[in-house]
């Protein structure tokens, strides 16, 4: 008995052997070390270096790790699909990479541990490439198709980690391929899932991640590493990584029947053969395609364009580009690379405050806009959006009004701004009212009573209708007091703007008559309606939305507006 146990425990022992050199499966199961399950964090940690955008040095365009953004929460997962999700053919068609939706959700609990035990990714941004053309769903695949991006010139390496209680520090490195410069560092906290599955795409999931720290692993025990996920050789880096060399890794041929680690990887879709994109390539003059057309896409939407969206990079988008850098403080050059692509990504890039060029065949917030104060003053009918006949026909009346000549087919920023310093008409409501009541009851009961009972009752009845009927009804609708439209606390939060605007004190009544100065206003010291109607003009042509162009002047348009000559 002694010797069979003998016998079964040695070819238990050479079979596990054999298995082990074969690359299949061993009768008892090995953990996976912490350095391994790192390897496979790699896409990860990765996207998140790029959509957090590392490589600035300058925090303000850095986007925070946020789970409840969904514009990051999906530029993340369409860098994680895109980048590193179509590795064979099958991941892609002519539509683009197609991530099925389980695989896509593992993406999205791996990057986002907030995600663990939900079931539904989040809903689309409503502004923001992603869920436009870059990220679509699918029903009929239950699958996402993410637009592919471009061959990357950089890498990534994770350089340290550090236990701290329950969670793992990691920090990673950005380098570039072709000279192995680092270009930055991401920190992340990593947490084990909560219900981790056998199959499980990952590891770990991101709790946290930011833009690296001095002192982001101070008071902790490291272990320095350098895992790389290493490429075919055509991509190798032609010189001397600035760290440690990766160790060489192995690989092996897989077919049917393969099993073990190597098929795991391959199922995840992370093959050794992967490819790495650039999602950023400099848009300029004279380029066409689909990266214009999204570009052209987020100008419009900005405000900072109003033509067709077109997939030709011409004069206009090359103006409107100029235009978003200088709002941004970018440099000016009109040329759309990284750091004006991402500035046009995030959620609260800025929106375009000063007034473009017009032209027939426009659209959008910006025609509306002129339409709209072309309807004030009198010159159209209907607001459509678009620059169609009738708008040519207005702009070609606003131009003669200003003294100006055109043909309404064009219409220069200079010339809108113009418009908007026209005041609208007030006269035909003042005179409607004036008029009727005053001659109508003055001239019957002042003729009546005064004649008749002009010797008997004399102190008494002349006094009473005399004064009652005449004076007060035609001082009421003639030189009626003009009311105030906007509420007490509004009131206040306007005047304490324009204290904190140009110094010192002033009255309400001071505070409004330098605002209505400054719109070119009658003066009138009260906040009325035809004020709250200037305001809310004003705000509506300085890209206030629909909910800020309240008609109060808050401190941006009082700053503006003290700045302006």
């Amino acid at each position: 008995m002694k010797k069979l146990l003998c016998v079964i425990l040695a070819l238990m022992l050479a079979l596990s052997a054999l298995a082990l050199a074969e690359g299949g499966l061993s009768f008892f199961p090995v953990e996976k070390t912490t350095e391994e399950k790192l390897e496979g964090m790699i896409p990860v940690l990765d996207s998140l270096q790029r959509n957090i955008n590392v490589e600035s040095a300058d925090s303000a365009f850095q986007s925070p790790y946020d789970p409840e953004d969904a514009s990051f929460v999906w530029h993340q997962l369409w860098l994680m699909g895109a980048n590193w999700g179509a590795l064979d053919s099958d991941g892609a068609n002519l539509l683009g990479v197609v991530i099925p939706a389980d695989q896509m959700m593992a993406y999205a609990r791996a990057s986002f541990a907030a995600f663990d035990g939900q079931s539904d990714l989040p809903e689309f941004p409503e502004t923001g490439t992603a869920g436009s053309s870059i990220v679509s769903y699918d029903s009929l695949q239950n699958a996402y198709i993410l637009w592919p991006s471009d061959p990357a010139n950089d890498y990534t390496v994770i350089e340290a980690y550090a236990q701290d209680g329950d969670n793992l520090i990691v920090a990673t490195g950005l380098y570039d391929a072709q000279t192995n410069q680092r270009l930055g560092g991401l920190t992340a906290t990593l947490v084990t899932p909560e219900l981790p599955e056998a199959d499980a795409m990952f590891d770990y999931e991101v709790a946290d991640a930011h833009a690296e720290a001095e002192d982001d692993l101070e008071g902790l025990l490291v272990t320095r590493c350098n895992i790389r996920y290493v490429a075919s050789a055509e991509v190798e880096p032609t010189a001397e990584p600035t760290a440690t060399p990766a160790p060489v890794q192995t690989y092996v041929t897989l077919s049917t029947g393969s099993r073990g680690e190597a098929v795991r990887a391959k199922q995840a879709l992370f093959a050794a053969n992967a490819p790495t994109y650039q999602p950023y390539v400099n848009l300029k003059k004279g380029m066409t395609g689909i990266r214009v057309e999204k570009l052209q896409d987020r100008l419009r939407e900005l405000g900072y364009l109003a033509a067709p969206v077109d997939g030709e990079f011409n004069s206009r988008t090359e103006a409107a580009v100029k235009l978003f850098q200088k709002r941004a403080d970018l440099k000016q050059d009109g040329i759309a690379g990284a750091k004006t692509l991402k500035a046009l990504e995030k959620s609260k890039a800025p929106k375009c405050k000063v007034y473009i060029d017009l032209q027939k065949g426009d659209s959008g917030s910006r025609v509306k806009e002129l339409q709209k104060r072309l309807k004030a003053l009198g010159l159209l009918t209907k607001v459509s959006s678009k620059y169609d006949k009738a708008t040519v026909s207005a702009v070609k009346e606003a131009l003669a009004l200003l003294g100006l000549e055109g043909n309404g087919k064009t219409i220069a920023a200079s010339e809108i701004e113009q418009l908007f310093e026209l005041p609208l008409p007030t006269e035909e409501p003042t005179i409607e009212p004036t008029e009727q009541p005053t001659e109508q009851p003055t001239e019957q009961p002042t003729e009546a009573p005064v004649e008749q009972p002009t010797e008997q009752p004399t102190e008494e009845p002349t006094e009473a209708p005399t004064a009652e009927p005449t004076e007060e009804p035609t001082a009421e609708p003639t030189e009626a007091a003009p009311v105030q439209a906007i509420t007490a606390e509004q009131m206040t939060a306007f005047v304490d703007a324009l204290k904190a605007t140009l110094g010192g004190e002033k009255t309400q009544a001071e505070a409004v008559e330098w605002l209505q100065t400054k719109l070119l206003l009658p003066v009138n010291g009260v906040y009325d309606q035809a004020t709250v109607n200037a305001v809310t003009a004003w705000q509506t042509n300085h890209g206030y939305g629909e909910e800020a162009a309240n008609g109060v002047a808050d401190a941006e348009m009082l700053k503006q507006l003290n700045a302006a000559q």
